[in-house]
């Protein structure tokens, strides 16, 4: 719910009680002149209680959805904050992540190809893995079956 919306809600409850108050003036007003019989008064004295009620219920309805509405916007407030923070920490972790480190070197690569191969893939296939030239994996397959024969 927007602020706006809660802006709308609480300004539509307050012209409410508003016009149950002018109602109910407006009944007393009205009773004062017909108190010509006992029932009609009895009548109107039930009639401006209820009225009174429910103009009662109406304020704590209405701050009960103002409590509601307030603590609902510091919930969104709060969560916004935290997803502010955590959108940040991703864009901190994407710069590192786009100064790419550069790929392993020596033992490291070798071991990379040398497993890759066994997995029955072709110098090629291994290339584009490693990011390495065709010729290069191919050197150190080569270099690897030289030094077991």
């Amino acid at each position: 719910m927007s602020t706006l919306e809660l802006a709308g809600i609480i300004a539509a409850l307050t012209v409410a009680a508003i016009v149950l108050v002018l109602l109910l003036a407006v009944f007393l007003a009205n009773r004062r002149t017909a108190a010509s019989s006992g029932k009609t008064l009895e009548a109107a004295d039930a009639v401006g209680n209820d009225v009174a009620e429910l103009a009662v219920e109406l304020d704590r309805l209405a701050e009960e959805i103002g409590r509601r509405a307030d603590a609902r916007l510091d919930e969104l407030r709060r969560l916004c904050d935290e997803a502010d923070g955590k959108i940040a920490r991703l864009r901190e972790l994407a710069a590192v992540r786009d100064t790419k480190a550069p790929p392993p070197t020596g033992g490291l690569r070798r071991a990379e190809i040398l497993r890759l191969n066994g997995e029955g893939l072709s110098p090629l296939e291994i290339a584009r893995r490693v990011e390495m030239d065709a010729g290069e994996v191919e050197l150190i397959l080569n270099l690897t079956r030289s030094k077991t024969d």
